[in-house]
């Protein structure tokens, strides 16, 4: 399910208006297209000319249903309902057949990665194939630390430039003073997860995500993006990954505590 962040991302460059007054937590990828009969489900995702949304809008009930619209093009009769509350409505400069095409690409897209995340995870167990298929997704760097900072797995390609992580590529290994850097950089607020550092070429954003078990921190989960490609909608799919991540670790420590106690049974 793709939200409204990842929504309004895929459709940017094509957006003329738009007036998103609520952000559902998904939308439906299941395109339902407008034909003028009132909405009787609970879809978030309707696609529609701006006649059929005039149509459909008009017949829509008070309470239950908050619709987001995505409509083809654009006409002044739009202007009377650009500040209801009930709905979301994103006016698109595409005709209705390339509107659909487009959110399906967009759709199908993220429902592969979340495929593919969830096959290293679940079906063949993969760490280094589960931290390059996020960090494939995402464009950036990540890497995966336990307790005591030692390297366990990153993914490929270009490191930061910046000393700390140069220093922990060739080394397999951050320094605790590398890591007491990296923690003081951190928003005191558990709302800000995410922070800023300065390498070479420009600001990155980096977020430390600890993995805790048994009330003990296992390992630590690195993410670093470079500021430009920080939006919300990146930082939403690195929440994701972030969950898989912890969800591979947890059932690693606890497979591993499992076997430890059964074999001190014997």
């Amino acid at each position: 399910m793709i939200s409204i962040h990842q929504l309004l991302e895929g459709l940017a460059p094509h957006i003329v208006e738009r007036h998103v007054h609520f952000l559902p937590k998904k939308s439906s990828i299941q395109i339902h297209i407008l034909d003028g009969q009132p909405i009787s489900n609970s879809r978030l995702l309707y696609i529609g000319t701006p006649d059929t949304f005039v149509q459909t809008v008009d017949q829509l009930s008070e309470g239950g249903i908050f619709p987001t619209f995505v409509l083809s093009g654009n006409s002044p009769a739009l202007s009377a309902y650009e500040g209801q509350p009930r709905f979301n409505l994103i006016v698109t400069s595409l005709s209705l057949a390339t509107l659909c095409n487009l959110l399906y690409q967009v759709s199908s897209s993220y429902n592969l990665w979340v495929q593919s995340m969830n096959r290293h995870l679940y079906v063949k167990p993969d760490l280094p194939a589960l931290l390059e298929c996020g960090s494939r997704k995402l464009q950036c760097y990540t890497c995966l630390l336990d307790a005591g900072q030692k390297l366990l797995c990153s993914s490929p390609g270009p490191v930061p430039p910046h000393p700390i992580f140069e220093r922990l590529e060739e080394g397999s290994y951050l320094a605790y003073e590398s890591f007491q850097e990296l923690e003081r950089l951190r928003p005191a607020s558990e709302n800000k997860a995410w922070f800023s550092i300065t390498a070479s070429d420009g600001e990155w954003k980096i977020c430390c995500h600890p993995i805790q078990y048994r009330s003990q921190t296992v390992a630590h989960h690195l993410i670093v993006i470079p500021a430009q490609r920080s939006t919300i909608s990146t930082k939403e799919m690195a929440a994701r990954f972030q969950g898989w991540t912890e969800q591979f670790v947890l059932r690693y420590n606890h497979e591993k505590y499992e076997t430890s106690n059964a074999l001190s049974d014997l």
